[in-house]
């Protein structure tokens, strides 16, 4: 083998490396949309969380977890998808990196359910 052929298998594995990635800008706050959600019965929708930076641009690479604070009336993923199941109201809180967003959920039954 020659020594040409022995280096291109190191070369190749050095270009798919690539750089290294910087690390995410730190959070300095945590927006969450809709801030309040009305919702007819069992439905599913997704709550929209975003972090920003101290300069208040929007940053990502960060790992966000939701929670609810009624899970009988309405869970959500770790995704954001918020599923309602009763009436009833609870309050969605999506937290990173120390900071934390809420958003109320108001689930109501149509009139004649």
């Amino acid at each position: 083998m020659s020594a040409r052929a022995a280096l291109l298998p190191l070369a190749l594995l050095m270009a798919a490396c690539g750089e290294p990635t910087a690390p995410p800008q730190p959070v300095a706050a945590l927006t969450i949309q809709p801030g309040v959600r009305r919702s007819r019965g069992a439905q599913d929708r997704t709550a929209h969380g975003g972090a920003v930076d101290a300069s208040g641009s929007a940053i990502s690479g960060w790992a966000m977890t939701w929670a609810s604070s009624d899970l009988a009336v309405a869970t959500v993923s770790p995704a954001g998808r918020v599923t309602t199941l009763v009436a009833g109201s609870t309050t969605i809180t999506v937290t990173c990196e120390g900071r934390s967003a809420t958003a109320v959920v108001v689930v109501f039954l149509p009139i004649g359910a």
